[in-house]
């Protein structure tokens, strides 16, 4: 039986981690700086020992007033480089963290090579997963994949349940309309495509529909004969 990973993207301080935690089988941890703070980082890693369930560092630019969504200019890159470093390795420090996964705009400039900032975030990246040696979870059919393989970066694919995904394997940008996924059989159709091709199926922590979604995605996966796990 193949086995697809079941990642939820929490510790940003919304309601929903618990709940979240006895669906999924991977838990991408927000470090403390684009939301949350680092007292939740260590009680959200501690759940997720204690549930079994696989710890991933979710880094993202430390600009709380978009939560890490934000556009990055180019005077923000000596300390945003920093950060998503010192965020990944201080969490491996503390916890057993088996794969990085970047949030939010960053994960975003990892998906555009016509980004001005693109070949930037691709190093700041690859340099933090080298600095713990683990492998990043990544949009599969994005520029950024495959520059992070020529750049020996371990790679995961993963493919979101609950973002609509563009022909050309980019998240719809979340101002659009019809950039969240709401409607469980477009999800359920989404997840169904996305298999083939990806090893995760990721789900966002910060929306009331999330637990929701999540036991969507794992029936879904379950009744088309998938082993959720990793």
């Amino acid at each position: 039986m193949i086995k697809i990973d079941l990642n939820v993207d929490i510790g940003e301080g919304f309601a929903f981690d618990e709940a979240l935690l006895d669906i999924a089988t991977s838990a991408s941890i927000c470090c403390g700086e684009h939301a949350g703070h680092w007292r939740l980082t260590l009680a959200t890693a501690e759940i997720c020992m204690q549930k079994g369930v696989r710890i991933g560092a979710h880094p993202g630019f430390p600009e709380r007033s978009t939560m890490g969504r934000g556009g990055l200019k180019t005077g923000d890159l000596p300390e945003f480089r920093d950060s998503i470093i010192c965020q990944v390795q201080k969490l491996a420090e503390a916890v057993p963290v088996q794969y990085v996964k970047p949030h939010g705009a960053l994960y975003n400039l990892l998906s555009d090579p016509s980004q001005p900032l693109y070949g930037e975030a691709l190093e700041m990246v690859a340099a933090a997963c080298r600095s713990v040696d683990l492998p990043c979870f990544m949009l599969p059919d994005v520029g950024g994949f495959r520059a992070l393989q020529m750049m020996r970066v371990g790679l995961v694919a993963e493919g979101y349940a609950d973002r609509a995904i563009l022909p050309n394997g980019r998240l719809l940008p979340r101002d659009r309309p019809g950039a969240a996924l709401r409607d469980p059989a477009r999800i359920r159709s989404q997840v169904l495509r996305m298999v083939a091709k990806v090893k995760s199926v990721g789900v966002h922590g910060d929306s009331p529909g999330c637990v929701a979604t999540a036991e969507l995605v794992r029936k879904t996966l379950e009744d088309a004969h998938y082993e959720v796990g990793y």
